[in-house]
């Protein structure tokens, strides 16, 4: 890869290539087949240093921005397969775990628009900064009035220690930072000492903060092993990690983001398992004897401010109004500003952090947690009403109907209806509500996604990255799939809301998109679920029912589109096969029940 000082191929030696990233592995596949020594020089800004630039005016800010419809998103993880970036990452619904583009670390260099999926918008301007609401700011008035001041930790013949950790690009750094100048600034002995990792790759980073009354108490760098009084966890895993953990005392305070981020496995494995409580735990068993606050500072610091940086400065607040930081609120303040970036946004995260370690509760009213519904029975009636929006009441009563089957078996063969019924509901909806071209058009031109654009953008012009069945595209003849378009909202929204109009053919020999091979497999899948469900609930008993569960687990394997959803679908039938001969194994299957009419 060239410099891009380098404009045209005439500026560079004779035998020198020239082409862009998405040929990379290409270009690294076919110099291995070349005998003795080759170069490939790849150059690209960082996108840390890049975000670093925009932030401070010194480099244009972007003129797109990258959206996720996460109802159209199946979470299949092509697009970050096709970018491998760290900005997108999963987010938990009420249909289950998605796919969104984080607004703080996305670089924008729209490389994750190659996903072979239909549930990237981009538009055309950058974020609204988020400015405070009247009812935000009379809440911000009032907690500079009524917030109580704390009585900061004492400094006496020992230093006080703090550990800061995160990951790369995260902010974690300039907390610690700021924490250390506001020690200076009143006159106090201070020693820092960072350790950083790669950021792009979501890389450690841990700032070792130490504050003394005078200089001579100051004899180590690093914090050392149980001698770090307080614990700011901006990321879990790294406060978790071997480096960090170990060096926090028994009474050692503990103030951290309380949602675990993606971590690397997320590329390989959509469903991998964030294990936020695992992580809990185990932090807080290494400071028995100390102060734990948990707060989803980062959603928090998206609500408030549209950006998740904000969050360290939250918790450094949050500490403070703790009394876990020794150093005044207005030497806090002071070094916000001569840190010079953000200033009036960090001091509003400062005060909010005090606020919501003073009242938890005022974060839960802020955030809007989209959870599956909860009991049995609010899943089926929001499974069946999602259904009759999709199609019609028939098919939610079709879906009923097989359900109630389910429940009534279970209830007989196990005592109570439970995880079988709420597997046949899940997956009898995965396969029911597929993701069709009448569907994607349903969702992509939902007034209420479309209200959330305008609400963050305002009135900028709206792209939809789409890979229609139309054979005059052509071919992508790096991966063969279909190209993908850019079409405008004028253009699009008119032919999406004709489109889930028409919705009503879906299936029906007037469905001009029926004859599609994946519309066959996503037919296909209704009836071998219908099977499995009937063959599932024959053998249901205690001691079958993990093995009936593993058997209707397969819809959520066969998922995204295109080439995709075919690999995946070969995947699933694959896991279903297996399941099927587990279970039989189990016992002599009983007869089975008919399955539901079509």
């Amino acid at each position: 890869m060239t410099p891009p000082a380098c404009r045209a191929a005439s500026e560079l030696p004779p035998g020198v290539e020239r082409t862009t990233r998405e040929h990379l592995l290409a270009v690294q596949e076919r110099f291995r087949t070349v005998p003795g020594v080759s170069v490939i020089v790849y150059d690209q800004i960082c996108a840390t240093e890049k975000r670093r630039k925009r932030k401070r005016g010194t480099m244009a800010a972007p003129k797109t921005s990258v959206l996720i419809n996460e109802r159209v998103c199946e979470n299949c993880g092509d697009c970050t397969v096709q970018s491998n970036c760290v900005a997108i990452e999963p987010v938990e619904t009420e249909f289950g775990r998605k796919r969104r583009v984080s607004p703080s670390t996305c670089n924008t260099d729209l490389s994750c628009l190659k996903g072979f999926c239909p549930s990237f918008v981009t538009v055309g301007a950058a974020r609204k900064p988020k400015e405070p609401s009247t009812e935000i700011a009379a809440m911000e008035e009032r907690f500079a009035r009524e917030l109580p001041t704390p009585l900061p930790p004492p400094l006496g013949d020992r230093p006080w220690r703090a550990l800061f950790a995160g990951v790369g690009g995260g902010g974690i750094v300039t907390a610690g930072a700021i924490t250390a100048m506001a020690a200076h600034l009143e006159g106090r002995a201070v020693r820092t000492l960072d350790f950083t990792g790669l950021a792009q790759k979501n890389g450690a980073v841990v700032g070792h903060v130490q504050i003394a009354a005078e200089d001579s108490a100051l004899d180590v760098a690093r914090v050392p092993v149980r001698g770090a009084d307080l614990l700011v966890a901006a990321d879990m895993a790294v406060a978790a990690s071997r480096d960090v953990l170990p060096r926090l005392k028994g009474e050692g305070a503990v103030v951290g983001q309380a949602r675990l981020a993606s971590v690397a496995a997320f590329v390989r494995d959509p469903d991998v398992v964030l294990d936020s409580d695992a992580h809990r735990v185990a932090i807080e068993a290494a400071s028995p004897a100390g102060f734990h606050l948990w707060l989803d500072a980062a959603r928090l610091a998206e609500a408030l401010f549209g950006e998740a940086q904000t969050m360290n400065t939250l918790l450094l607040g949050a500490a403070w109004q703790k009394g876990l930081v020794p150093v005044r609120a207005a030497s806090l303040m002071r070094a916000i500003e001569l840190n010079g970036v953000a200033v009036a946004t960090n001091k509003r995260a400062f005060l909010w952090g005090r606020a919501v370690a003073h009242d938890p509760s005022l974060a839960e009213r802020l955030l809007d947690h989209r959870r599956p519904p909860a009991g049995l029975e609010n899943l089926i009636e929001h499974r069946a009403a999602e259904l009759a929006r999709y199609q019609n009441e028939r098919l939610a009563q079709r879906f009923r109907a097989l359900v109630a089957r389910a429940r009534a078996i279970e209830e007989a063969s196990l005592g109570e209806a439970g995880k079988v019924t709420r597997a046949v509901a899940e997956g009898y909806f995965r396969v029911l509500a597929y993701k069709d071209e009448f569907e994607v058009a349903r969702l992509l031109s939902d007034p209420s996604f479309l209200d959330g654009i305008r609400a963050e953008f305002g009135e900028a012009a709206v792209f939809f990255h789409l890979s229609p069945p139309l054979p005059f595209l052509g071919r992508d003849p790096a991966t063969g799939r279909r190209r993908k378009v850019a079409l405008p909202a004028r253009v699009a929204l008119p032919a999406f809301r004709l489109l889930a109009r028409a919705r009503v053919v879906r299936g029906s020999w007037l469905d001009p998109f029926r004859w599609q091979e994946d519309r066959r497999l996503e037919r296909e899948a209704i009836r071998l679920f219908e099977e499995d469900v009937a063959f599932a609930l024959a053998q249901l008993r205690p001691e079958t029912a993990e093995a009936c569960l593993r058997l209707l687990a397969w819809p959520f394997a066969a998922r995204g589109f295109g080439p995709v959803k075919r690999a995946s679908h070969a995947r699933a039938m694959g896991e279903r096969a297996a399941a099927r001969a587990a279970l039989v194994a189990t016992g002599t299957p009983a007869v089975a029940p008919e399955p539901a009419s079509a």
